[in-house]
């Protein structure tokens, strides 16, 4: 333990080190370790090459019916749809977040404990969640 987190040599300072808390699995109690957070560059690396494919692909579906002689008009439907379908998805995450926040200001405010995790905070955020969907169900209901 003496160059950082674990004896095998960590090389974070122990200052830096994220630790799981002791647990209690089938009777016996486990030692504090690490976090390995090396995890989430596979996860991020695989979200963002989904997300350039599907870039890519709306591009070429826009291009093929550029170069199909498809009528002006239904161009303009498409791309009108896309920019509101971006619009309703910018508003959608704004009041979903929102509401979001709003249940966590109520779990802190009726000083729940975090750690415990009781089915009452989890009630609590997936009720804002979904109260958020349904402000925007209205929303966009009003605005088409």
């Amino acid at each position: 333990m003496a160059n950082g987190c674990n004896p095998r040599g960590c090389n974070r300072l122990r200052v830096q080190c994220i630790y799981l808390r002791k647990t209690r699995l089938s009777g016996s109690i486990q030692e504090e370790r690490p976090v390995d957070l090396g995890i989430l560059i596979p996860i991020s690396l695989f979200v963002c090459i989904a997300y350039a494919i599907k870039v890519c692909v709306d591009a070429m579906v826009r291009r093929r019916m550029v170069d199909a002689a498809v009528s002006p008009d239904l161009i303009d439907l498409v791309l009108r749809d896309e920019r509101l379908r971006r619009s309703h998805s910018a508003l959608r995450w704004g009041i979903v977040l929102t509401f979001l926040s709003l249940g966590f200001g109520l779990v802190q405010w009726f000083g729940w404990n975090w750690k415990e995790g009781t089915p009452g905070i989890i009630a609590v955020l997936a009720g804002a969640t979904g109260l958020g969907n349904l402000m925007f169900f209205v929303i966009a209901r009003r605005l088409t």
